[in-house]
């Protein structure tokens, strides 16, 4: 495999597939750190939330690349999230409402969210920042 997908003139369908397939899987060990750390009562950590938000991209990246998405620079969740066909889209509000109020506004949220990354991995610089943690959790 190719390791910079975008760069690679010659990219095939199993490409794409095979590139999803190893963020997903970098997904998913960020979610085991979660996880640990979930235990452990961290759950109000910045940083911890910042992990959450950088597997939520990695997630939402690794259904942009099954589609034949190119979002390598792409770390705009809102922007992610509509690279995604409507089935996935429509699965990832379903399970999110299984576990929150169907009052809280998914899209609205993830609107907001739409750049945490960005701003949490630089919240040394910070005095203090609001965001929906719950959301993270139940977007994951």
């Amino acid at each position: 495999m190719y390791l910079d997908l975008d760069k690679n003139k010659d990219k095939n369908e199993e490409d794409y597939h095979d590139y999803a397939f190893s963020v997903y899987k970098s997904a998913c060990n960020y979610v085991n750190i979660i996880n640990i750390s979930l235990r452990a009562n961290l759950i109000h950590s910045i940083e911890l939330n910042s992990i959450m938000i950088f597997a939520i991209e990695l997630f939402l990246k690794s259904l942009a690349y099954n589609n034949l998405q190119t979002c390598r620079r792409i770390h705009n969740l809102y922007k992610l999230y509509h690279l995604i066909n409507n089935k996935d889209q429509e699965e990832i509000k379903k399970m999110y409402y299984s576990i929150e109020d169907r009052n809280i506004d998914f899209e609205l949220n993830l609107k907001e969210l739409r750049n945490a990354y960005q701003i949490f991995r630089y919240s040394y610089e910070k005095e203090g920042l609001a965001y929906n943690e719950k959301f993270n959790l139940y977007i994951i």
